[in-house]
């Protein structure tokens, strides 16, 4: 599932570790100090059709969640 926040979609936990190999993306992770990061990977807004044409042809079914207010006043907090 695709989570958009700001100007990107990200991927969360597993959804980010299969994308991220299947797509060529960084892996990184939110609170990576915690004792338990959340691994995250993201692609920019503008983007995020050609991933998603790439997941469902090799076989995934994609979700995408928009953000409700507007993306250019939200904030990143992780």
């Amino acid at each position: 599932m695709f989570y958009r926040i700001g100007d990107f979609y990200e991927l969360f936990n597993d959804d980010a570790i299969k994308g991220a190999q299947l797509l060529e993306l960084t892996l990184t992770a939110r609170n990576k100090s915690a004792d338990d990061p959340i691994p995250m990977a993201g692609v920019p807004h503008h983007a995020v059709q050609s991933y998603v044409d790439i997941l469902i042809d090799h076989g995934y079914k994609v979700a995408i969640c928009e953000q409700m207010e507007d993306p250019k006043k939200s904030c990143r907090d992780g």
